[in-house]
């Protein structure tokens, strides 16, 4: 029988749940903001950048880094409650595979 440290748990935490939903908002997320960077650089290589006003294009890369951060922050959640980094990077891989 071996000693315990007090305040140990004695019990085997199998971790939390994998939970595919917060990996689907991620992508979203991530590719959302993908989504807003690649037609800014598209207008921007087009020429066509101008037909945006200061204040849109502001909005659009607002939003897009929002997006950034707002997924670095349910991976941070995500890692701390102890979900695998490799089984997120699996999904990654297949959202770009896909696009």
């Amino acid at each position: 029988m071996s000693a315990q440290a007090p305040g140990a748990s004695a019990s085997v935490s199998s971790g939390p749940i994998y939970t595919p939903s917060h990996v689907d908002e991620i992508s979203l997320k991530l590719l959302s903001a993908a989504a807003i960077i690649d037609l800014i650089y598209t207008l921007e290589i087009s020429g066509g950048i101008d037909s945006l006003c200061e204040q849109s294009l502001a909005t659009s890369l607002g939003q897009a880094l929002d997006q950034i951060v707002e997924s670095r922050e349910l991976l941070l959640d995500i890692e701390t409650k102890g979900i695998a980094g490799a089984a997120i990077m699996s999904v990654a891989k297949e959202a770009r595979h896909e696009r």
